[in-house]
């Protein structure tokens, strides 16, 4: 999430908390109106900085405002992009998730990856790749994550057939121990390779 998007809710959140706090203590009477309405006067009287530092409030309100607006917008009209294959009987497109589904499947291949959540985003004609991943402990860090880089350009090139520039970033974001449910499902195959 970007960091406007961050600020702008944190806000809205913090002031209508405050609003809806101020109309409960004006409802059961711990504030007075004419007591709020008199300070608010009050303060405007006070000096010409008062009207100043007004005017720069408000602004800033019509300001995040317009930034909550283009957001919801932004999210409204965006459309997936995705890859584009022109070929002799038409023209073929595959939806970002449609790879991201790809990514996920050549990562579950790991019996030390946990959980992977891919990001795909296409410049150009580059595709780069953030991969959030949950490994098991015990493992090897740089080696499963050149593994998994190769594997990801492996299936992303065997499937789409894309001959461009493939960019991937891992990074780690948990290591957790192995459940009995996971290593009860890793014993079979471990004593299957021990047969051969």
């Amino acid at each position: 999430m970007k960091i406007t998007n961050v600020l702008v809710i944190t806000f809205y959140t913090l002031f209508f908390l405050a609003f809806g706090l101020f109309l409960i203590y004006l409802s059961i009477g711990l504030v007075q109106l004419p007591e709020v309405l008199d300070n608010i006067a009050q303060f405007y009287r006070s000096s010409n900085l008062s009207i100043t530092l007004t005017g720069v409030v408000g602004i800033f309100f019509v300001l995040l405002s317009v930034l909550f607006v283009l957001h919801l917008l932004e999210g409204i009209f965006k459309k997936e992009k995705g890859l584009l294959f022109s070929g002799a009987n038409g023209i073929t497109t595959v939806s970002l998730s449609a790879v991201e589904d790809i990514i996920r499947r050549a990562g579950s291949q790991f019996l030390d990856i946990k959980e992977i959540r891919p990001r795909v985003n296409i410049k150009r004609n580059d595709m780069n790749i953030s991969a959030s991943i949950v490994l098991y402990s015990g493992v090897n860090v740089p080696g499963i994550t050149e593994s998994l880089q190769a594997s990801i350009k492996e299936h992303l090139r065997e499937v789409l057939g894309i001959e461009n520039e493939i960019r991937i970033k891992i990074h780690i974001i948990k290591i957790v121990e192995k459940s009995k449910k996971v290593l009860k499902k890793e014993a079979p195959s471990v004593q299957m390779q021990m047969g051969k």
